[in-house]
């Protein structure tokens, strides 16, 4: 409150007799969220700081077709700045217009080659492309400069994971699990053995994640490992977890599997049920539902 205070009491003090006064009341509109008076005291400001702080403005209140149009003007009065192009290119992606995106960040890589923040954006569009082969060389450069970063070795991870590199997906794992304990990272791990048959390790690794948060998708992996092993009653308890979280198809049609197996009255009705909300699961449910 008395922050807010402060700021009224400048701005009554400042004139906008000039564009940086007019700049810096705009500011102070900004920061009270006084968004519409800030809008009118930038108007027809062609410098840097007004056509970024009006970006900044139309963004918050919504208007994301002109905050885009206000960085497109940026660029055609400032083509050589790094940091509007990079703008341009997280709105881009945020909006899935990768390809505009990944010639914006290149623009921005141009002029500024060495920065991490411009480079782990590109990895990122490149992976949104499925791309994934140019996201990890992209990530290279990070990954040397900054070997502690987990969230690039997280994309990393999945990056090979997509590729079907298996292995290269799990080293990439224990070398992002020696900067972070992060539970998805041991999620992560865990379905990486569980798709190499390495049931023992996946449940290790799915058991650390659920202590640390009880995820549906998490209790879901290691009930299906355990079921794959034959641990009925155990896995059937991790299903019936998931579902108390979160009532997915496929989370139905693991348990009437379970209880299939277990001879259970009831596995027919849940594959229906499992059915009836994903008609895909037929093929995976018929002995069941006959």
């Amino acid at each position: 409150m008395r922050k807010k205070e402060n700021l009224e009491n400048f701005l009554l003090k400042i004139k906008d007799d000039d564009l940086e006064s007019r700049l810096l009341k705009a500011e102070i509109l900004f920061k009270l969220e006084r968004l519409n008076e800030a809008l009118a005291m930038l108007q027809g400001i062609d410098l840097l700081e007004g056509f970024l702080l009006r970006y900044k403005i139309l963004l918050k209140i919504g208007k994301v077709k002109e905050a885009v149009s206000e960085l497109q003007k940026a660029i055609e009065v400032y083509p050589y700045n790094h940091y509007v192009h990079f703008l341009l290119a997280k709105i881009e992606e945020r909006l899935g217009n990768l390809e505009i995106a990944l010639e914006e960040i290149n623009r921005s890589l141009e002029i500024m080659p060495i920065s991490t923040k411009y480079l782990m954006l590109k990895s990122k569009i490149l992976f949104e492309m499925g791309n994934y082969e140019e996201s990890l060389l992209t990530s290279n450069e990070i990954i040397k400069n900054n070997p502690d970063n987990v969230a690039v070795r997280i994309m990393r991870i999945l990056s090979y994971y997509n590729l079907g590199a298996r292995y290269d997906a799990l080293m990439e794992v224990n070398k992002a699990l020696e900067y972070s304990k992060d539970h998805y990272l041991h999620f992560l791990k865990g379905k990486i053995y569980y798709e190499l048959g390495h049931y023992t390790l996946a449940i290790d690794e799915f058991k650390i994640a659920i202590y640390a948060v009880e995820k549906p998708e998490y209790l879901y992996y290691l009930s299906l490992v355990l079921y794959i092993m034959k641990k009925y009653n155990e896995s059937l308890a991790y299903i019936e977890k998931a579902l108390d979280k979160e009532n997915k198809p496929y989370y139905l049609a693991l348990k009437a599997k379970i209880l299939w197996e277990l001879k259970d009255e009831n596995a027919r009705r849940i594959a229906n049920e499992a059915i009836n909300m994903d008609k895909s699961l037929l093929s995976i449910l018929k002995e069941i539902v006959g």
